[in-house]
């Protein structure tokens, strides 16, 4: 159809940010099939190498929570888009502590600690 292929697939796929304002804007693309990122969505099940995500951070106004709203399109998967929202609260007095073998982009590990 004279559309020229973009990059093959891989586990984290391919992503461009920019902001929109205050909001930080991530389109992922060209991930490949039945690799779910977001832990929280594992239960979801499978997507094809067209889901398309795109991640919407933005920072509260009193600057003490970080707001996620993702949204992920599928055709040959969802009958409609999957939106997925999140809140982190900022909590100063945890510490992040390394990933340790973390082998897969899909081996989520805890890494917050006191």
């Amino acid at each position: 159809d004279g559309r020229t292929p973009g990059p093959a697939p891989t586990p984290m796929g391919h992503s461009l940010g920019r902001w929109d304002g205050q909001t930080l804007v991530i389109e992922s693309s060209s991930i490949a099939a039945n690799i779910i990122m977001l832990p929280d969505l594992q239960a979801m099940g499978q997507h094809s190498a067209r889901m398309r995500v795109v991640e919407r951070f933005t920072r509260s106004a009193d600057g003490r929570a970080l707001h996620l709203a993702a949204t992920l399109t599928d055709p040959q998967t969802f009958r409609e888009p999957v939106v997925y929202k999140k809140i982190w609260r900022w909590a100063p007095e945890q510490q992040i502590a390394p990933y340790d073998a973390c082998e897969h982009p899909t081996d989520f590990k805890k890494g917050v600690g006191r």
